[in-house]
């Protein structure tokens, strides 16, 4: 499966591909807002993890650059109920709390549908 990691946190992207590169999927990543809208108009994925807080905007700005219907996630340590509520309004699957584990993800990855 093909996924994108959307993440400041150059240690997050690096930590989450591994999982996920050792669980058998391929793994594109992007730092900031303008890298990841290059990344999402070119790559297609089968998840999405996007962080909230970015240096040049937030995770909800790059949800139009996503082909719908998509599995997406958004990120973040700041999880507050203003945050939970956008999310929530945007009908995503849903918000992993930063730091997360490898179960989180592996929990994850297990209730999407095989390719």
């Amino acid at each position: 499966m093909k996924i994108i990691i959307i993440d400041d946190e150059k240690e997050i992207c690096l930590m989450l591909g591994k999982i996920l590169a050792k669980l058998g999927h391929r793994v594109h990543c992007a730092h900031d807002c303008a890298n990841a809208k290059i990344l999402l108009k070119r790559e297609q994925a089968t998840l999405y993890f996007l962080d909230l807080n970015l240096p040049d905007g937030s995770g909800f700005d790059l949800i139009s650059f996503i082909d719908h219907p998509a599995n997406i996630y958004f990120m973040s340590a700041w999880d507050g109920e203003s945050e939970r509520k956008q999310v929530e309004a945007l009908n995503v699957n849903g918000f992993i709390h930063k730091p997360f584990t490898k179960k989180d993800i592996t929990l994850i990855i297990d209730q999407l549908p095989n390719e």
